[in-house]
């Protein structure tokens, strides 16, 4: 299984790399840089792939694990469960 989050994209500091900003529940964006190959554009949105921790229904939100630290020091956060893409990996 494949997950992924919505994120902004941004140049980075290099050619190659790409500052992305995730939205937590609470509307607080977390930035973190990134190789600008290893984000996702899929249909109106880019994604940057994830991993699912767990899933909370009551508040309609997805705990994730980010792939590296991000700038503040988080490496997990809650976000509203819409700006997630979970689909299933094809085999090769």
């Amino acid at each position: 299984m494949e997950t992924a989050v919505i994120c902004e994209v941004f140049p980075g500091l290099r050619h190659s790399e790409r500052t992305v900003a995730v939205a937590n529940v609470h509307g607080r964006k977390e930035y973190l840089r990134i190789e600008g190959s290893y984000i996702r554009p899929n249909g109106e949105g880019i994604y940057l792939p994830v991993g699912l921790i767990s899933e909370h229904p009551a508040s309609g939100s997805v705990l994730i694990e980010l792939p590296l630290e991000a700038d503040s020091g988080v490496r997990r956060m809650f976000v509203p469960k819409e700006n997630v893409l979970v689909r299933e990996r094809v085999p090769a």
